[in-house]
């Protein structure tokens, strides 16, 4: 009677090391379109972006509550090679190039579906300053106003 059981569990100890290996849900493979956005977000761009879209360094901007359509974008520009700010270059271009268009979107959901960042308090005159670039941008200096790509 032993034999069977011993069989039965080898099977069973067998079965799950190889659904382990090889289950999408954990998986870092940047280059299989069978791997979703949500993975790669939870399994890649969570290192620097944060689970929830919300970077805990200076390095790294925060992703969520972004819309959608703007992060695409974004994602598409480095993909393309025609994002090339000294910052993210680096490792959006090697990131990117085998994302598929349907990983993007799910990237582009996952994150735009999260929760923005808490606000902190800060000084009254700062965050007045804060929202006229947000509002209408820099003149002088040819800055766009944030909302137009960032969205309310």
């Amino acid at each position: 009677m032993q034999r069977p059981l011993r069989f039965a569990g080898l099977l069973l100890a067998l079965t799950a090391l190889a659904s382990g290996c090889s289950a999408p849900e954990r998986s870092r493979a940047l280059g299989n379109p069978a791997i979703s956005g949500k993975t790669l977000a939870l399994q890649v761009c969570a290192n620097c972006h944060g689970v929830e879209g919300i970077s805990t360094s200076p390095n790294f901007p925060h992703l969520a509550a972004q819309s959608a359509a703007y992060l695409e974008i974004q994602l598409k520009s480095y993909r393309g090679h025609s994002r090339a700010d000294p910052a993210g270059y680096e490792y959006m271009w090697g990131l990117s190039a085998r994302l598929t268009d349907a990983q993007i979107a799910d990237l582009a959901a996952y994150f735009s579906s999260q929760r923005p960042p808490a606000g902190k308090p800060g000084e009254p005159m700062l965050i007045a300053a804060g929202k006229t670039i947000y509002d209408d941008g820099i003149p002088a200096s040819n800055t766009p106003n944030c909302v137009n790509c960032h969205g309310a």
